[in-house]
């Protein structure tokens, strides 16, 4: 006869317990280039309707009072100021690639304001980040990197530019500054 071991006689089976799942880590930028994806399939509009209603009116009041406006009129704004932001930040991310930067930035608006519109001050800021005698091996100088930008967003306008018929051949009008 085999000797009866205590412990053998009061270990009971338990099921095993799950632990809980940890939940999905996705890759940095993996997110929003699927939102970015979606967003791009979908004909919704991405600034609220509601806001922008509300500071459209408000704007409009400031010129003059008691003006009604119709909602398709208001769904052709905002239309238009979408378009006119998502141009805009395209652009400036031409400017971020020609400077082989890894994100936009305020300073990439200002090149691109300097560039189409001569007037303007704040370029000296954006372009001339990099103090004198101090710059790093193979970066360009401000001006041209100022000029490389001037001509990715001559072609993009040139590009969009509406075409005039004239004699048998088309020619493109392009303003320049």
């Amino acid at each position: 006869m085999q000797p009866t071991n205590e412990v053998q006689q009061q270990v009971v089976s338990v099921p095993m317990m799950k632990r809980p799942l940890k939940p999905r880590r996705w890759k940095p930028g993996t997110v929003a280039l699927r939102q970015c994806l979606q967003m791009s399939k979908s004909t919704k509009l991405v600034l609220a309707k509601a806001p922008f209603s509300r500071i459209l009116r408000e704007e409009i009041n400031g010129y003059k009072t008691n003006v009604r406006v119709s909602e398709t009129a208001l769904r052709y704004v905002q239309e238009g100021a979408e378009r006119y932001l998502h141009d805009r930040i395209q652009a400036a991310m031409q400017v971020t690639t020609a400077w082989k930067a890894a994100s936009l930035s305020a300073a990439h608006f200002d090149v691109l304001d300097a560039v189409l519109n001569p007037e303007f001050e704040g370029v000296t800021k954006a372009v001339t980040k990099v103090p004198a005698g101090k710059k790093p091996r193979g970066s360009p100088s401000p001006q041209a990197k100022k000029a490389k930008v001037k001509k990715i967003v001559m072609k993009k306008v040139a590009k969009k530019a509406p075409m005039k018929r004239t004699g048998k051949k088309m020619v493109k009008k392009v303003k320049k500054n």
